[in-house]
């Protein structure tokens, strides 16, 4: 599971070079953290949290996703464990340019493993321009 997880995340990200000024710097954890998971969608890849717009410690508006592999009912639970586990992230790649079908974007990615395949997966994603929902 974490490994089809994994291709289907990365799978969405097609790098490209041709978007808006590069950051300077991708939001930090803490400040991640400060702001919090407003609300969770339960989607097809999981419960996905999301805060849709901050500048966290930056000069760019951001918008922040995160999904894992969480065992819950419902999005307000997942949303409670998202906002407990928001601090074990860690930044892993960024700020790189991405594009999907409708936009072009800059994203900082981050992320925490526990415990091989069985343990804890935590992805998260900082996008600038921020999303539109």
């Amino acid at each position: 599971m974490k490994i089809r997880f994994i291709i289907i995340l990365l799978g969405l990200l097609i790098p490209v070079f041709s978007i808006a000024a590069k950051p300077a710097v991708c939001p930090t954890v803490t400040a991640i953290q400060r702001a919090g998971i407003d609300f969770v969608e339960d989607t097809t890849l999981g419960m996905m949290g999301f805060h849709l717009k901050d500048h966290y410690n930056t000069q760019d508006e951001w918008s922040f996703m995160i999904i894992g592999n969480l065992n819950v009912n419902d999005t307000e639970e997942a949303r409670r464990i998202y906002n407990q586990r928001l601090g074990l992230l860690s930044l892993s790649k960024g700020p790189i340019p991405t594009k999907d079908d409708s936009r072009e974007e800059w994203q900082c990615q981050y992320w925490y493993e526990e415990g091989g395949d069985e343990g804890t997966l935590l992805l998260g994603i900082a996008v600038t321009p921020p999303m539109e929902l």
